[in-house]
């Protein structure tokens, strides 16, 4: 558990910088279609209702609020990298051997050989380039953020290595950041604190996420950036550096802890290089967009920011443990005379969630002057196995002031082997005996795979992923699509194919009184076509019918048994 302070939360645009004055010329050069520092502006190739991406032809690109937070309407149409939409004050370096490729800048440089796109396909933009045996695919994607909205940049990249011999291989993403119109606007770090001047965060210490925003009660405009939580990959260095002179390097960077980063802010994410085995392939991915902090105010001001769901990799949960932060700011309440000054933070969590080995479950965060704001950390591991969504507290006292509280919900997944939503009791078919396998398609073109399985009773049964018939009602049983004359049981696999090439999928089964179904689905009415005996065949049939090669359309299809 950490505390941290600083004061003067409320930010005034970026403070004046030399190397303004070129991006400024570098921006309206591309605005008034000069193309010596920069060509044309880019393309919005992806946008959600709260953000866009417009992409340059090199790949680079930058992003810009469209409503932002629907319940905050000073946050629209606002920069949060800087330019948009003209790219270049940014890029991505990959590091080969020690040689470095590069799209910074103007959009003729490329990440080596530029082999295909920028291309959008779906809700995803592509970029590929080769660099000598490297080929690196750099994946765009609006996903959703920590307020569960298409609100977050998902930047990830592919590193494959077609040669024959081992490279080694590292990444760089260099963020021009930018909030609102404050293109200096300082970062706020879990186990920092209010970072003002330029810090890195090495291995172990690189916090989960970090914010900006513009202050902390009723925030204009509020961003962050997640490092670690799938689909994030952990990177191994994070510098929060001056733009001025990150701007001057491709890759190799040396933090001054006295230089400013208020006249013009960045961020360098960094997966440092690592031998790449012929065939082998890294991914490098991390998250940038708008912020979700859940903030109370009262006399005084509580911001409470963390994940908002976990997720499962190789059967643990990840983060985890997860952060937990809480801001505590004092707009304007000096303590009554006499009394304790010390402000108290207690984070209150519900069962399923319990502080990681060593924390407090509070924090004195000293004295809060006013115009002041601290920030405190607490570090908080999940224990049930069937997860849930879990609410917790983080209250915040001071003698003489009423209590302010604020919550925050986080979604925890099942851990490990779980039954899916609607099969909790499972499925009751038929009789209740099951000797068939279960066959998978999409019997009823909703775009899902369905169940379908035979029965002792006589009846085929078909049911949705959720556990709900596909037929409500069914015909004679509940989800039975169809029951054989004389209820002849049916134990082989039923066999889900196209037989006749009508762009349909057809269902073939055998049962024991030594008959093959073929059953046609008019999957627009959802009405089960009457089923038609297409052959004899041995008694007692326990075995899968199979179809021979795919026949000439018109020829007979042949199935055996």
């Amino acid at each position: 558990m950490f505390a941290l302070c600083w004061s003067g939360m409320i930010l005034s645009p970026a403070l004046a910088d030399p190397t303004e004055d070129f991006k400024l010329n570098f921006e309206n050069q591309g605005a008034d279609g000069a193309t010596s520092l920069k060509a044309s502006k880019a393309a919005i190739e992806l946008f959600s209702d709260y953000i866009e991406a417009a992409v340059a032809q090199n790949g680079n690109f930058t992003i810009q609020t469209r409503i932002g937070d629907p319940a905050n309407p000073l946050d629209n149409n606002k920069h949060i990298l800087f330019g948009h939409p003209f790219p270049g004050s940014g890029g991505t370096t990959l590091r080969v051997d020690g040689t470095d490729y590069s799209n910074y800048g103007i959009e003729v440089n490329q990440i080596g050989q530029l082999v295909s796109g920028p291309s959008t396909s779906g809700d995803m933009n592509q970029t590929v380039w080769q660099a000598g045996d490297i080929r690196l695919t750099q994946t765009l994607q609006i996903v959703e953020g920590n307020s569960r909205l298409r609100d977050t940049l998902l930047m990830k990249y592919e590193i494959l290595n077609t040669g024959a011999v081992s490279h080694e291989t590292g990444l760089r993403i260099f963020l021009d950041t930018q909030l609102g119109a404050n293109d200096g606007a300082p970062f706020q770090v879990p186990g920092l604190g209010f970072v003002v001047n330029e810090r890195e965060r090495l291995g172990a210490d690189i916090p989960q996420f970090f914010l900006s925003f513009d202050q902390l009660a009723n925030p204009a405009i509020q961003t962050q950036g997640t490092l670690i939580g799938a689909p994030s990959t952990v990177p191994d260095r994070v510098v929060w550096g001056n733009w001025g002179r990150m701007n001057n390097t491709l890759f190799d960077f040396t933090v001054a802890p006295q230089m400013s980063l208020l006249g013009d802010s960045a961020v360098g994410i960094y997966w440092n290089p690592a031998t790449l085995a012929p065939g082998a392939t890294r991914i490098c991915a991390s998250q940038y967009g708008l912020g979700s902090l859940q903030v109370t105010e009262g006399e005084l001001v509580v911001g409470l920011a963390g994940p908002n769901r976990l997720s499962v990799l190789n059967g643990q949960w990840t983060p985890d443990p997860f952060s937990v932060i809480a801001f505590v700011g004092n707009p304007q309440s000096p303590p009554a005379p006499g009394s304790p000054e010390d402000v108290m933070a207690e984070l209150i969590l519900p069962g399923g969630l319990e502080l990681a080995p060593g924390q407090s479950s509070t924090a004195n965060l000293g004295p809060i002057l006013p115009g002041n704001t601290r920030q405190t950390l607490w570090m908080v591991h999940p224990t049930s196995p069937q997860g849930g969504n879990f609410t917790y507290e983080v209250r915040v006292t001071r003698s003489g002031l009423d209590p302010v509280s604020a919550t925050r919900s986080i979604e925890i997944p099942p851990l490990g082997v779980s039954l899916h939503p609607g099969f909790e009791d499972g499925v009751f078919i038929g009789k209740g005996l099951v000797q068939s396998s279960i066959s998978l398609a999409d019997i009823d073109e909703d775009g899902l795979n369905e169940l379908v399985v035979g029965s002792p009773d006589g009846s085929l049964y078909g049911y949705n992923g959720d556990g709900t018939p596909v037929i409500e009602g069914g015909i004679l049983n509940p989800g039975a699509l169809f029951t054989t004359p004389g209820k002849a049981s049916i134990y082989s696999t039923p066999t889900t194919v196209d037989t006749d090439l009508d762009d349909r999928v057809d269902l073939l089964f055998g049962t024991d009184g030594g008959v093959v179904y073929h059953l046609e689905l008019l999957l627009s009415s959802d009405i089960i076509d009457p089923a038609t005996k297409t052959m004899k065949a041995v008694p007692e049939l326990y075995y899968r019918p199979s179809s021979r090669e795919t026949p000439a359309q018109g020829e007979e299809d042949d199935t055996g048994g």
